[in-house]
């Protein structure tokens, strides 16, 4: 894989991952707006709502992806997809809203009602954003998803430094009809951008069956890895009992989200190129693929861990929020441990091209199953600095056994040495250039 052939492609996808970064900032003035339960009704109910999302994109969503790179299936993968996708979506957090008082009793909090009675409108917003979403990826449009987040994000963002240069506080309400108004303009925006890539027919070779057979151990998967990242809160939420917690905690997960973004940028290019290094059954550009991207990002992530670790983090909170966030301080510094295992999280899609689903569930299984419990006993010490816990156990369990497999079921000979590729790979890039 050589990466100055995809310059381009890559510049686009790190520009729109930065967008994620610099909203993260804003989301900092955002929370310093907010009361701690306030902010912590609102990460409940964007959590729930992304989680959501992250099933059906991964028993409808991903299909497209996965059988779209035969182009006479794409128009019926394309429409198979959007109708699983928007009955999922939609009965689920229907299904959600109804159970609204129940859910409210579960999580000792008589507020979360309206985290249920605000789910429905916005996973109806965020439909289409999401299926052509997932298409743009597909083709790596990196430019169309970049200015779609841009309004995404900048329309949320003005608003937010609007209400913070006046000095105004927000509550949930206000910042979940922030959020309806970005998700809405968006959506238009991306529909009107990409009606070319808008391919939809019942005719193709593919059969549904085909699509759902591929969609459930992969849906299964991502239910359960996803569940340290969004449903983490839940899981606080039930064992702490406090909502201003979760608040809290969610503020020194916005700026892990620096980590997070890296790595989903590497994700949305590895995949697809994985995928056709399979098919091609060429191993030698997969190994490259491995290597270098998790070299790349491991050494990055050191350094930003380093420079965070000493002072940067406090100095960022500090300057951002106020007296009642500060025990953010030292649970982000914690959870730093868990961003050095991100890299390899890229291995994840590896493993998911190399076909064996079921495996690859046991691996994500385990890793979620010691994660869950780590969660638990922070809530069982009552030690609310303890709250990343479950994160950094899942990151770590969940990095060696994707080695393991990669090294023993694929054949990738991967090596420690290779953690600092990227060196080498520089200046050799570097001596080309001068010569």
């Amino acid at each position: 894989m050589k990466i100055q052939y995809h310059l381009e492609k890559i510049s686009w996808a790190l520009l729109d991952k930065m967008l994620f970064i610099v909203f993260g900032i804003v989301n900092l003035l955002q929370i310093s707006i907010m009361e701690t339960i306030e902010f912590g009704l609102f990460t409940l109910f964007i959590q729930l709502n992304s989680y959501i999302f992250i099933l059906s994109d991964s028993f409808a969503l991903q299909n497209i992806i996965h059988f779209g790179a035969v182009e006479s299936n794409r128009g019926k993968v394309n429409l198979s997809a959007l109708i699983i996708h928007t009955s999922i979506v939609m009965t689920v957090s229907g299904l959600i809203y109804f159970l609204g008082d129940g859910l409210a009793m579960l999580f000792h909090s008589d507020r979360f009602i309206e985290v249920t009675a605000a789910l429905p409108l916005l996973s109806f917003l965020m439909i289409f954003r999401s299926f052509i979403g997932k298409i743009l990826v597909r083709d790596h449009l990196w430019k169309k998803i970049f200015f779609t987040d841009l309004v995404f994000f900048g329309t949320m963002s003005g608003i937010i430094l609007f209400y913070k240069y006046n000095s105004m506080t927000m509550d949930f309400e206000t910042a979940s009809k922030i959020y309806y108004l970005g998700a809405f303009l968006s959506s238009i925006l991306m529909i009107g951008i990409s009606l070319k890539q808008l391919e939809l027919s019942f005719k193709g070779d593919i059969k549904v069956r085909d699509m759902i057979n591929f969609s459930i151990p992969f849906t299964l998967t991502a239910a359960l890895s996803y569940i340290p990242k969004y449903l983490d809160v839940f899981i606080i939420q039930f064992t702490f009992r406090s909502t201003e917690i979760v608040g809290v905690y969610q503020a020194a997960k916005n700026l892990f989200r620096v980590f997070d973004e890296g790595i989903n940028a590497a994700n949305g290019l590895i995949y697809p190129a994985a995928v056709r290094n399979f098919e091609k059954k060429d191993y030698n550009a997969l190994y490259d693929i491995v290597t270098k991207s998790v070299s790349f990002m491991f050494i990055a992530y050191i350094g930003l861990i380093f420079l965070l670790e000493i002072g940067l983090s406090k100095m960022i909170i500090e300057w951002f929020l106020p007296i009642t966030y500060q025990n953010s301080i030292p649970q982000f510094n914690i959870m730093l441990i868990a961003a050095a295992f991100l890299p390899f999280t890229v291995l994840f899609y590896i493993a998911l091209s190399s076909g064996k689903y079921w495996k690859l569930f046991r691996i994500v299984a385990i890793s979620t199953t010691f994660s869950i419990m780590g969660f638990i006993a922070a809530g069982y010490l009552e030690n609310e600095l303890l709250a990343p816990l479950g994160l950094i156990i899942y990151n770590f369990v969940n990095c060696l056994l994707l080695v393991l497999y990669v090294r023993n079921e694929i054949g990738l000979p991967i090596k420690f040495s290779d953690l600092f590729r990227a060196i080498s790979d520089s200046l050799n890039f570097l001596k080309k250039k001068i010569k």
